[in-house]
């Protein structure tokens, strides 16, 4: 097997696997699009569209429906075009694709004077008819019509138009009805015009394929091509067909000749004929280009293999034979896209582990050092028809490969002769920031002013139609602020890019250091950040009084709330966090009637508690086991997680180090709970401050042992030291006999 072949064979295999991601349908973010920052539209050709650069979908999702590009449409238009624009077009779409087939066979006989009923439909546009004149003309085109409805049972398929690999079953047809169709649509065609006689033979060959005769397809083809003299939409299905035929038959050397005629003369064929291309051997090949009649063809033979498969070979042999050729656009911006794609999976690897075993390649490696050269090469010599292009193309090229000065010599001299267009300027523009940021390998704040200045106009540019600048801000904020942490200055990272589950954020001195940035910003970078983070002081400072409540500094929590303004004096809590049970019922405590609390007036409660608990006696006790209560209530284990799950900031991260997560430590409730019991000379409510301090105990062990995969405790997570006081020392008490009766685990650890 040859080099070449054994190429086509492995992007058959990639193809199919595109063309089953794109039969799921598509949106934007199925693609690689989402990771792009360089927009093929630059290249400012619509019909080009389908083909951009798509990773997993067999055509670019962006491309847009025209009605121009709607066969339905295109053939209505035609049909409207031979009767003179007599026939509004609703009205004839209605007679071509609606209209069934005995109220048409009623409408010809209506206009030769026979007595029939008419429905609504029929009666109008026999009117229209009627005054249009010219009956042969009608009379021919009716007759046709109701000739195609009869074969469309015979036709239908998924696409009446693509040659797919599978299809559903035709309807079966005997060898007779099929002739007998055959023959009168040859006796027709002798008495037909043109139009209506292209549109019959049209038919035949849709007969003899969905026949299985594809050998007669071939034949009657051929011998009849010069029959096809008006250019549309039934010139080029029926090649279409005959191409088709040509591939059923094994001769794929036509089959791709006929496919590439119709990709480049009918655009609303253009993604059907690319879907049946399929070169398989180098013979095949040859005797494809052998078949081009002039080098425009030889030109669009190779652009369609660029795209189907070799992008740099289909560039070098255009470009060899014409330089300017309109044909190079697609596929260097394509060629761009495949760089980044490979660039951005090699991103992947490199901070995701995502890939295989091997780890990432080097930069230039993934991007293709050849690719780039080649390009560059072409944008040196600068004949082509969009020289900037080359140059731009070449620039950004260098910036995934890591020489930012390459890339900044090339990208601004795209800059220098590019047309004065907003799109395309706006690329040079983002390719120079894109090539900027990736110089930057630690902090440095001489580059500051000039990416404040670039990140807000990208912000600014920023829309669903540019949402290649969103991608690209994201990936440059993402990529700074790791710049920023790694060289020290947490807070500015959190800025950045805000990632909530920053260890910023955990922490009560990480919290104030945001809070500075944000009111005392002077730089132009800082005054960047601030503009466009999306926390505001007062959620800063709800922030802060979660901080302040997990370290016992309560006062200060109902400071932080008040001064916040926000949800803290506002948002009820599901459950009353003061209320507590030998086992825990999130649900039960929500659903019964209970005391409302915001995060302020709980933090006021407690604050209240805190103060009577430094007293002594049983009233301390009683207000310590409730600030216990609410303590534990607000941990992830209790039934007021709202109270610390203020837009997932706090959430807990159930890693190695759960102790030191707020939402999971148990210190402070514990503390509590211990003190209640130790001020307390009520046997009852000593047993009960104990088993709740047990709980923090065996939460403390979840922490540090894990659950396992249904969510229970591990065999050995008791809480050992007060369950043994409680054993010890309580079990003539009542609450003992409650414990046991609802406590499984207290239960596994007499046993």
């Amino acid at each position: 097997m040859t080099r070449s072949r054994t190429f086509v064979l492995s992007v058959t295999l990639l193809l199919a696997a595109a063309t089953q991601a794109f039969g799921s349908g598509g949106y934007q973010c199925d693609d690689m699009a989402c990771d792009s920052f360089f927009s093929p539209e630059i290249i400012q050709a619509p019909g080009e569209s389908p083909f951009f650069r798509s990773a997993f979908l067999a055509f670019y999702p962006q491309a847009a429906h025209s009605p121009n590009n709607d066969i339905d449409v295109i053939n209505r238009n035609e049909w409207a075009d031979y009767f003179r624009q007599a026939v509004a077009k609703d009205q004839l779409s209605f007679l071509l694709y609606q209209m069934p087939a005995w109220d048409l066979t009623n409408l010809t006989a209506a206009l030769e004077g026979k007595p029939v009923t008419l429905t609504s439909e029929a009666a109008a546009l026999r009117s229209i008819f009627a005054n249009y004149g010219q009956r042969n003309r009608v009379a021919q085109a009716l007759r046709y019509l109701e000739f195609a409805k009869r074969v469309e049972p015979l036709a239908t398929r998924i696409s009446l138009d693509r040659w797919p690999e599978k299809t559903e079953k035709p309807i079966p047809f005997t060898a007779s009805e099929t002739q007998a169709m055959l023959d009168d649509a040859e006796a027709q065609i002798r008495k037909a015009d043109k139009f209506i006689a292209q549109r019959y033979r049209f038919q035949v060959l849709r007969i003899l394929f969905y026949s299985n005769r594809f050998a007669e397809v071939e034949k009657y083809f051929e011998q009849h091509k010069g029959d096809f003299t008006i250019e549309g939409s039934v010139k080029y299905r029926s090649m279409n067909l005959a191409g088709g035929a040509y591939y059923k038959n094994k001769k794929f050397g036509k089959a791709d000749y006929l496919f590439s005629l119709v990709f480049d003369r009918f655009p609303a064929l253009k993604q059907s004929a690319y879907s049946s291309f399929h070169p398989m051997e180098d013979g095949d090949w040859n005797e494809t280009l052998a078949l081009a009649k002039n080098p425009h063809e030889r030109q669009v033979l190779w652009q369609l293999l660029g795209i189907y498969a070799d992008g740099m070979a289909a560039i070098d042999k255009i470009y060899a034979m014409d330089p300017k050729s309109n044909l190079l656009p697609l596929l260097v911006v394509r060629e761009v896209n495949i760089a980044e794609e490979g660039w951005r999976a090699n991103m992947d690897r490199r901070t995701n582990g995502v890939g295989n075993g091997n780890g990432p390649r080097p930069d230039t490696e993934v991007v293709g050092m050849k690719r780039v050269q080649r390009i560059q090469a072409i944008a040196d010599a600068g004949n082509t028809s969009k020289p900037w292009l080359w140059q731009l193309a070449a620039g950004y090229l260098f910036a995934l490969s890591g020489d930012t000065n390459a890339a900044d010599q090339y990208i601004r001299r795209s800059m220098k002769s590019m047309p004065d267009n907003a799109e395309i300027r706006a690329q040079a523009r983002m390719s120079l920031l894109f090539a900027r940021v990736r110089a930057i390998h630690a902090i440095d704040k001489s580059a500051e002013p000039i990416l404040a200045e670039e990140l807000q106009w990208l912000r600014n540019y920023m829309s669903a139609t540019h949402y290649r600048a969103q991608n690209l801000h994201d990936f440059a904020t993402r990529y700074l602020s790791e710049i920023y942490l790694a060289g020290g200055d947490p807070v500015r990272s959190v800025l950045l890019s805000e990632p909530r589950e920053a260890d910023t954020y955990r922490t009560l001195s990480g919290v104030d250091g945001v809070l500075e940035l944000v009111r005392t910003a002077q730089t132009p970078f800082d005054k960047f950040l601030v503009r466009n983070y999306a926390n505001s002081i007062g959620g800063l400072q709800e922030l802060r009084g979660i901080h302040l409540l997990f370290a016992g500094e309560f006062g200060m929590a109902v400071e932080a709330f008040r001064q916040s303004g926000l949800q803290s004096t506002r948002q009820e809590l599901s459950a009353d966090p003061f209320t507590i049970h030998i086992k825990d019922c999130h649900e039960c405590d929500a659903s019964a009637p209970h005391t409302k609390y915001t995060r302020l007036t709980f933090a006021e409660k407690m604050l209240d508690l805190s103060q009577t608990a430094r007293g002594s006696g049983q009233p301390a006790a009683e207000a310590s086991f409730d600030l216990a209560n609410g303590l534990y209530n607000m941990s992830w284990y209790g039934n007021g997680r709202m109270i610390h799950d203020m837009n997932d900031y706090l959430h807990p991260r159930f890693d190695d180090k759960q102790n030191s997560e707020p939402a999971l430590n148990m210190d402070l409730a514990e503390k509590y709970y211990v003190q209640a019991a130790s001020l307390s000379s009520d046997r009852e409510f000593k047993s009960k401050a104990l088993f709740m301090a047990a709980k923090t105990e065996q939460n403390r062990n979840y922490n540090n042992k894990g659950r396992n995969r249904d969510f229970s405790p591990p065999k050995d997570n008791f809480a050992v030291h007060y369950f043994k006081q409680l054993k010890d020392s309580y079990s003539d008490t009542q609450y003992y006999q409650e414990i046991i009766r609802e406590c499984g685990r207290f239960g596994s650890y007499l046993k």
